[in-house]
């Protein structure tokens, strides 16, 4: 273990981009980037752990008909910059959109400033059957000029 060890130190001289006796290659030069920029964000964070970079997308579901999601909304909305909630479904009768828009949910979201990106839900419940989704139901709708006015 110990040759190891001095092996792998050579080797971390040989590649470090910062080591001026690395050879300067476009390669190395994007490496040395990327570790500038690996090494910047861990400093960010370590310096401010309440921070968080709002370019990450920081997303969850949101489902009405879960009775924690409202709770779960309201304990952990300040943690997230992004909610995709289940709110629209489509009739597989009438092939009309259904909205299902959770109200209360929707002004913790407000609260919490998040950016709403509602979900097309095409899943199918059949009274006293196993429901699935309909990927034929979906198709219908988006191919066929009546039903979309």
């Amino acid at each position: 273990m110990p040759q190891m060890n001095s092996i792998r130190a050579s080797f971390e001289s040989k590649v470090n981009p910062d080591n001026k006796f690395t050879l300067a290659t476009p390669l190395n030069k994007k490496f040395k980037g990327f570790k500038d920029f690996l090494q910047k964000k861990i400093l960010a964070e370590k310096s401010n752990t309440n921070v968080v970079n709002a370019k990450l997308i920081r997303g969850a579901f949101y489902v009405p008909w879960s009775p924690l999601s409202l709770s779960d909304l309201r304990a952990n909305g300040s943690k997230l910059n992004t909610i995709y909630p289940e709110w629209f479904f489509i009739n597989p009768k009438t092939f009309q959109l259904d909205s299902r828009i959770d109200k209360e949910a929707l002004s913790v979201m407000k609260y919490h400033q998040l950016s709403v990106q509602p979900i097309l839900n095409n899943f199918i419940s059949v009274p006293g059957k196993q429901g699935d989704f309909s990927g034929d139901l979906l198709h219908t709708v988006l191919h066929n000029p009546q039903i979309q006015n």
